[in-house]
């Protein structure tokens, strides 16, 4: 574990709390959503720069070109705007599974934690995708989600009321061992209640 990866959780272990496993997504990944956006946007700008030549040949640099501002502007956001949103959000983006807990840390200007105690997870999922790598959901997604929990855009959608909603790791190397420790985690753990 690095640095800056051990610093952000040791502030947030509850009592007696060990780290089993440790992860970060690998880099963001294009699909096929965030290319036609890309290109939506490109072609936008190239309408906007063919509405503005014509007044740029009959009157040079002129006020009316600062009405073209926000279309310009709004046009590079729509091309641009998600895919280096997302590529910020991965890379300050952490994984960790203790001996109680998942925990996902994006650490922005406002660190955001979200965590569930292994033992209330009703389900572990793995899916694998050659170009991105592993992704690893714990709990029920909802399914009225409509966009992936690592799109960039996970926080402008509405989740549901799951606890625990499409809680995962996502693009990493190492799913199925991450998996593996949770799994064999939460089933001990029922061994043991069921003992007591």
């Amino acid at each position: 574990m690095y640095s800056k990866e051990k610093t952000l959780i040791e502030k947030e272990l509850i009592n007696d709390e060990n780290v089993l496993w440790s992860g970060r997504p690998k880099g963001a990944k294009s699909n096929v959503d965030d290319m036609l956006r890309t290109a939506f946007g490109l072609l936008g700008i190239l309408v906007l720069f063919v509405m503005i030549l014509p007044v740029l040949i009959a009157e040079g640099i002129s006020p009316k070109l600062i009405l073209f501002s926000p279309f310009a502007i709004a046009y590079l956001n729509f091309a641009f705007g998600k895919n280096v949103t997302k590529s910020y959000m991965l890379k300050r983006t952490y994984y960790y599974v203790t001996d109680k807990r998942i925990i996902v840390i994006r650490d922005f200007k406002n660190r955001r934690l979200n965590s569930a105690f292994i033992g209330m997870l009703d389900s572990i999922e793995v899916k694998h995708d050659r170009s991105r790598g592993y992704d690893v959901i714990f709990g029920d997604r909802e399914s009225g989600q409509l966009t992936r929990p690592d799109s960039g855009l996970e926080y402008t959608v509405n989740i549901g009321e799951s606890p625990y909603p499409g809680l995962g790791f996502f693009n990493i190397d190492d799913g199925n061992e991450a998996a593996k420790i949770v799994r064999n985690l939460k089933y001990s753990n029922e061994e043991s209640e069921e003992i007591n």
